[in-house]
């Protein structure tokens, strides 16, 4: 039967310290979803691929948060290692989707404004 070893969880006393693990660990976690996503699209199974681009945004958000918590520019994701250590690359199509680097939180989310319609005299 197949199993799972979790990988030990990093600790300590310094919160400047847990914060940086946290962002590491997002970081691995952006990379093994944009490994997935290449796997479901290599299968045919873009809705899959779809989903998990959903939820590196969401991973994306937590990254861009715990950078400005230790007031830094967002770095890139890590790439996964194959089984046997080798860094893989990320194909081209996947690079498209990499963060904006930011630094100001506040900024991450353009703002508009909503249109107008001129009035038509009848």
């Amino acid at each position: 039967m197949p199993g799972v070893t979790p990988k030990p969880v990093k600790t300590s006393n310094d919160p400047v310290e847990m914060l940086r693990a946290d962002l590491e660990n997002e970081r691995t976690t952006v990379g093994r979803y944009r490994e997935r996503i290449r796997q479901a699209e290599a299968m045919g199974e873009f809705a899959l691929s779809e989903t998990l681009r959903a939820i590196i945004v969401q991973e994306q958000e937590h990254e861009i948060d715990l950078s400005a918590a230790l007031d830094i520019n967002v770095p890139p994701a890590k790439q996964p290692a194959d089984k046997n250590g080798q860094t893989n690359k990320t194909p081209p199509c996947l690079k498209a989707t990499n963060p904006v680097t930011l630094t100001n939180r506040n900024a991450r989310r353009p703002t508009s404004k909503p249109a107008t319609r001129k009035k038509v005299s009848a």
